[in-house]
């Protein structure tokens, strides 16, 4: 006979789960990284009902063209507004190097 107490399954309820972003696709505006953020977020709640889901702001060179550091921008004024946000790096904290190969540019 099978009682009811080992019926049950184990799990593990997390209590905080850290999601990260940024943008792989550089032609994505703004507006549909934010969209894609919000459906990522949707998951992470369903799939971790008990958690506290937090987003780190994006990180960025700035040396990257201006348009790219505006979708950048977008992006974490969201998160910082619509999510439980980690800030991002101090700039002296954070920097990225020049490649010393050249992209693909069909992907980047």
């Amino acid at each position: 006979m099978i009682t009811s107490a080992s019926r049950r399954q184990s799990r593990t309820i997390f209590l905080q789960v850290i999601l990260a972003f940024g943008l792989n696709d550089r032609t994505q505006k703004g507006d549909q990284a934010n969209r894609n953020l919000k459906a990522n977020l949707k998951m992470a709640h369903v799939a971790f009902p008990h958690a506290r889901v937090l987003v780190p702001e994006v990180n960025f060179s700035r040396s990257l063209p201006h348009a790219e550091q505006d979708n950048l921008r977008r992006l974490n004024t969201y998160i910082v507004a619509h999510c439980h946000s980690v800030p991002a790096l101090p700039r002296n904290s954070f920097s990225t190097e020049k490649r010393l190969y050249p992209l693909d540019p069909l992907h980047g």
